[in-house]
């Protein structure tokens, strides 16, 4: 079962609206000190609990709303930041719903003709029911990015939910709510189509081979060896990437780690080496960055270390791979 990381933007609003946030914590059985870890984590299942919880303690309806079109949200993850700079809604949904699940258990399902655009939001697990809480959020992030994104009043033509939701949330999405299921918003095909302001082809092709890295193990792999390249990519532009940051970042002792590297007839200079190669080649080959900036965001220092490392990584020198690339 994956893990997901609960942002400490959520705990700064909890306690702002004088939530208990260490009761929470309590009923989790989970340590006091739970979000002052650099990410704190936990599996699908205690996610959707930590959720119900929370909101089992909300007494005031605009707290969704507040968290959900806070200025900051757009940069609460690279998956969200990316779907932002989509060319329309269109794009974004479809690109938010290919990487909801490295933020949270979450899955959109899309349906679209040329005249609607379905969206589903289903747990990750069938077996699981998102919390009213969190599908509040769900839904009004989505239509906030939306109506942001176009700085356009885009109004769904209906949302439907076996949840009865109050009259901050009705006056907020402005549509006709329907009692039923599944969760799901529908939306007028040619309002999605509507060009998003915030479109950046560039930082979209800046993350497309980090998200693609991340979705891919997550996807495929729940290694060691894994689970430390994924650490890489979020470490690396940092600076911070030894052994020990990549430890503390998955929540295991540095012994811990060497010897689970160890078991899988790897080690940790072999998987930051292999990463760095990765993610250069996509830089390369996806992007207009410079080599220097390539450097910078593998965590080198010195522009000569990069190229010495990339030459005997690949056998060829930056000039030569950008010319095969090319060509091919």
């Amino acid at each position: 079962m994956k893990n997901y990381i609960l942002d400490g933007q959520y705990l700064k609003y909890f306690q702002s609206s004088s939530l208990d946030i260490h009761k929470v914590l309590k009923q989790m059985n989970l340590p006091f000190d739970f979000f002052n870890r650099k990410y704190p984590s936990i599996n699908e299942r205690d996610y959707y609990r930590f959720m119900k919880l929370i909101g089992n303690q909300i007494n005031n309806p605009n707290l969704p709303i507040k968290l959900a079109t806070d200025n900051n949200v757009k940069t609460f993850s690279p998956s969200i930041f990316a779907s932002y700079c989509s060319k329309d809604g269109i794009a974004f949904i479809n690109r938010i719903a290919q990487y909801k699940r490295l933020i949270a258990p979450i899955k959109y399902e899309i349906n679209q003709n040329n005249y609607e655009v379905n969206l589903k939001i289903l747990p990750s697990n069938n077996t699981l029911i998102i919390p009213k809480f969190l599908l509040e959020i769900e839904m009004i992030f989505v239509i906030h990015i939306i109506r942001s994104a176009t700085n356009k009043e885009i109004i769904p033509q209906s949302i439907t939910s076996n949840f009865s939701f109050d009259d901050k949330f009705s006056e907020y999405v402005k549509c006709k709510i329907i009692n039923g299921a599944p969760n799901q918003i529908n939306f007028n095909y040619q309002d999605l189509k509507k060009p998003f302001i915030s479109y950046n082809q560039s930082m979209l092709d800046f993350f497309k081979p980090v998200l693609k890295k991340q979705l891919n193990n997550f996807n495929t792999d729940n290694s060691c060896a894994a689970n430390v390249q994924n650490a890489l990519v979020k470490l690396l532009p940092s600076g911070q990437y030894l052994i020990e940051n990549v430890a503390n970042e998955l929540n295991i002792s540095k012994r811990t780690l060497q010897r689970e590297l160890k078991n899988e007839k790897t080690s940790f200079r072999e998987q930051l080496n292999h990463t760095r190669k990765l993610l250069a080649e996509n830089y390369l080959r996806n992007t207009d960055m410079s080599t220097y900036d390539v450097a910078f965001l593998l965590g080198y220092q010195e522009l000569n270390s990069f190229l010495r490392a990339f030459s005997s990584w690949t056998g060829n020198t930056i000039s030569d791979y950008k010319k095969g690339n090319i060509n091919k």
